[in-house]
């Protein structure tokens, strides 16, 4: 029997972000400082996910303040001055160097604190659509602000958010080969293993709570990534969650029966392969273990760059090697 999810709960983002978008440079450039159009002077104008957006020309003090802000940027080759704060075994393993090394780092569990953002003197600040309207409107009063889209059609667009790393950093290049080196990647487990790939159907799940779970199909973040690898989903997470999260379901946890006819169940983890404890509760279900072929760890279900894919790709690879002995 089909399972019945209904769209995950998010944090509501109220009326007023349309307007701190607007404010944050979302439509097209301000006229220059003597009336003309286009930008200032040491000004240039870049596009992030289809927004412009006004940021210095050559900027010098970044700071970030989400991890899908900071990732990206990591990614293209970039450094920050400051950052919010994670536990290292939730950055992606190719980035924790870079990670690491930027000097300041802020936490961020109550939310933004935005005067002590701009206590470190940024000259771009990159922030997400899932701050909160007065989070980004303090941010963009102060300076040059970005926003990286995390929402909605854009949720699944992690590859736009380095792109715009890249046009900030004027690495594309850079960018460019990431690009091609996961298209390889990913072309490679679909060739190399296309009879397990054609046997097995997959289905990604993890869970935040002690309520229930989240399933994740083809639509969702981590679902672009392996469906680019070949793979097919079950029939209960194919059809459409929602404009907000796009491939993601929640169920109850008397439900995860209903998941298992995947031949490949892969769970959201940190990046050391280790689950928390709700997402323990799934791997330990007898629902789980008594019906699945393979149960893997993939690392963190929201996806923040190339590094992340192919840690994920990576783990993909080996629970498709576990098939043949099943």
């Amino acid at each position: 029997m089909k399972i019945t999810f209904s769209t995950r709960a998010r944090r509501a983002i109220v009326g007023g972000l349309a307007a701190a978008l607007a404010l944050a440079g979302c439509s097209s450039a301000a006229d220059s400082a003597d009336g003309s159009d286009g930008p200032a002077a040491g000004v240039r104008v870049i596009e992030i996910q289809g927004a412009s957006y006004e940021i210095p020309a050559e900027p010098q003090r970044l700071v970030g303040v989400h991890n899908a802000s900071i990732q990206p940027i990591l990614e293209a080759g970039g450094t920050l001055v400051a950052a919010a704060q994670y536990p290292e075994s939730i950055i992606a393993p190719g980035n924790r160097a870079a990670y690491a090394a930027i000097p300041e780092k802020f936490d961020v569990t109550d939310g933004v604190n935005t005067e002590q953002v701009l206590t470190f003197s940024p000259d771009l600040v990159l922030a997400i659509d899932r701050n909160t309207p007065e989070e980004l409107a303090h941010l963009e009063a102060a300076g040059p602000l970005a926003i990286f889209k995390v929402d909605g059609e854009a949720r699944s667009d992690w590859r736009g958010r380095v792109a715009g790393a890249g046009e900030i950093l004027g690495t594309s290049d850079k960018v460019d080969a990431l690009e091609k080196k996961y298209q390889d990647r990913a072309a490679q487990i679909k060739s190399e293993y296309a009879a397990e790939l054609a046997a097995n159907k997959i289905v990604v799940i993890s869970s935040w709570d002690n309520t229930g779970f989240t399933a994740y199909g083809p639509d969702s973040m981590a679902g672009r990534i392996f469906t680019d690898a070949g793979a097919t989903f079950i029939d209960a997470v194919q059809d459409d969650s929602g404009e907000k999260s796009p491939g993601e379901f929640i169920g109850a946890f008397e439900n995860l029966g209903d998941v298992t006819d995947a031949g490949i169940v892969l769970v959201g983890s940190n990046f050391e392969g280790e689950y928390d404890e709700f997402q323990r509760t799934l791997v330990e279900s007898p629902l789980l273990s008594a019906n699945a072929k393979v149960v893997a760890p993939v690392g963190l279900t929201t996806v923040s760059g190339y590094s992340q894919a192919f840690y994920m790709l990576d783990q993909f690879e080996a629970a498709l090697q576990q098939t043949r002995g099943a």
